[in-house]
C-alpha cells in the first residue's frame, strides 16, 4: 500500500541524500530500494537494495531497459559508504523524532577500501554534521584523515611494551601558534609521525634521502621502514611545533615514541659558536626525561659527510663528477678545503637533492662504496635514539 511505498521512498531518500554528500562530485552513488515480489519467502528476505547501471537520460524514458547491480556486486569501499549513509539516515530520523537523548556514531577505520579522494569527501562530510547533535568517534590508521582533522580532536594511542598510552593532543604542550602551524603543514606525509614507532626530524631533502641508507650501513637491523621509523622533512628549521609533541617532562603530555632532531650548528658562520637558532632550539629540551633529543652537525650536513674521512670525500667527489662531467673537484688530505669547494658547487648548481639521490643509489647498490663509507657520529646517534631510545 502507499504507506509502505512512502516509507521505502523516504528511506531511499535519506540514504541517497547522505551518500551524495559523502562521496566525490559526479560519482552518482545512488541506490534504489524496493519490495521484493509478494511471495512469502521474499517478504522474509526483507528489502532489496540495488544500484542503477545506466543514467536515466540514456534510456529515452524507457525504464524497462534499466539494469541493476545488487550491492553485493559493489566494491567494499562503496558498500561501506552506502552502509554509513544508511546509518546516518537512521540517526537523522531518530534525532528528528527525539527518540533518545544522546547519540553517538562509532566508525572503525572508515578509510578501509576507499581511495584518498573518497576518504577526503567522506570525512569532510562527517565534519559538517554538527547540526545532528551526534558525537562521532573514529578509529583510523589513515594519515589522510589525520591530516584533515582538528588537532584538538585527536587522541593518539601507542603501545609501549605491554601497555597502551593515550595522548589527547588538546592536553599536549602545543600552544595555539604551534597548532595553527601544524594544521597547515601536517600533510599526509608529515602526519605519519603520529603513527610511527620513532621519528627523525630533518631540515631538507638531502637528509631525508640519505638517512635510510646510512641506517642500513650502520647495522642491517637498523632498517628504518622495518622498524617503523618515520623521517619527517620539515623543509626548513621550524622544528619547535613538532618538537613540542615529544618534549614534555610529563608522560601524559607527550607522544610515547622517541624523536631525534637532526640539524646544522652552522658554527662556521658564527666564529666557532653555535648559531642563535640552535641555542633557542636547545631550550626545547629541559632535561633528559623527555622523548626528544637534538643532534647537531658542527657546521652543515654535507660538510660533516665530506670531512668524516678521506674515503667519504673521494666517494662524494666521484659521485658529483659523474653528475657533472665537466667538473673536477679537489683531491688531497685537506678535507676542510675540499668541503668548502664542494659546498660552493652545490650552492651554485642548486643540486643538493639530485646529488643526494645519486649518492644514496651508489651506497645502496655498490658494496665496496658502502663498506668504505663512514657515517658521522651525530647521525649515528640520531638514528639510534629514534630506534632504541638510547644514546650511542
Amino acid at each position: 500500500n502507499k504507506d509502505w511505498k512512502g516509507l521505502i521512498k523516504t528511506g531511499e531518500s535519506f540514504i541517497n541524500q547522505h551518500l551524495e554528500k559523502a562521496d566525490i562530485e559526479g560519482k552518482k552513488s545512488r541506490v534504489q530500494i524496493r519490495l521484493l515480489e509478494y511471495k512469502y519467502e521474499n517478504i522474509i528476505k526483507g528489502i532489496l537494495t540495488r544500484k542503477a547501471v545506466y543514467d536515466e537520460a540514456l534510456l529515452d524514458g524507457d525504464l524497462t531497459k534499466q539494469i541493476y547491480f545488487d550491492v553485493s556486486q559493489n566494491g567494499l569501499g562503496e558498500n561501506n559508504l552506502i552502509y554509513a549513509a544508511t546509518v546516518l539516515g537512521d540517526l537523522e530520523n531518530r534525532r528528528n523524532e527525539k527518540i533518545e537523548h544522546y547519540y553517538a556514531l562509532l566508525l572503525e577505520e572508515p578509510e578501509a577500501h576507499l581511495h584518498p579522494q573518497r576518504q577526503n569527501t567522506f570525512f569532510n562530510y562527517l565534519n559538517t554534521l554538527g547540526h545532528f547533535d551526534v558525537q562521532i568517534f573514529i578509529t583510523s590508521h589513515s594519515p589522510t584523515l589525520t591530516s584533515k582533522s582538528n588537532l584538538d580532536n585527536l587522541i593518539v594511542f601507542q603501545r609501549v611494551g605491554e601497555n597502551i598510552t593515550a595522548l589527547n593532543l588538546r592536553d599536549s604542550e602545543l600552544n595555539e601558534i604551534d597548532k595553527q602551524y601544524l594544521e597547515r603543514f601536517l600533510d599526509v606525509t608529515k602526519s605519519q609521525l603520529l603513527f610511527a614507532r620513532g621519528v627523525i626530524l630533518v631540515e631538507g631533502i638531502s637528509e631525508a634521502l640519505l638517512l635510510p641508507v646510512f641506517a642500513c650501513i650502520l647495522d642491517p637491523n637498523f632498517d628504518l621502514d622495518k622498524n617503523g621509523i618515520e623521517i619527517i622533512n620539515i623543509n626548513g628549521v621550524s622544528f619547535s611545533p613538532f618538537a613540542r609533541l615529544f618534549n614534555s617532562v610529563s608522560p601524559n603530555k607527550r607522544l610515547s615514541s622517541k624523536c631525534s632532531i637532526l640539524t646544522d650548528g652552522d658554527q662556521h658562520r658564527y666564529n666557532g659558536n653555535l648559531c642563535p637558532r640552535v641555542l633557542k632550539l636547545q631550550e626545547l629540551k629541559p632535561n633528559s626525561e623527555t622523548n626528544l633529543e637534538i643532534f647537531l652537525a658542527l657546521n652543515t650536513f654535507e660538510h660533516e659527510l665530506i670531512t668524516q674521512s678521506e674515503a667519504n670525500a673521494n666517494l662524494i667527489k666521484r659521485v658529483y663528477e659523474e653528475l657533472h662531467i665537466r667538473t673536477t673537484l679537489l683531491n688531497g688530505e685537506d678535507l676542510n678545503a675540499r668541503s668548502i669547494e664542494f659546498l660552493e658547487k652545490l650552492d651554485q648548481n642548486k643540486d643538493k637533492a639530485i646529488f643526494s639521490q645519486h649518492l644514496a643509489e651508489i651506497l645502496a647498490t655498490d658494496p665496496e662504496a658502502r663498506e668504505s663509507f663512514s657515517v658521522p657520529e651525530y647521525i649515528k646517534s640520531a638514528i639510534q635514539w629514534a630506534l632504541t631510545g638510547e644514546n650511542a
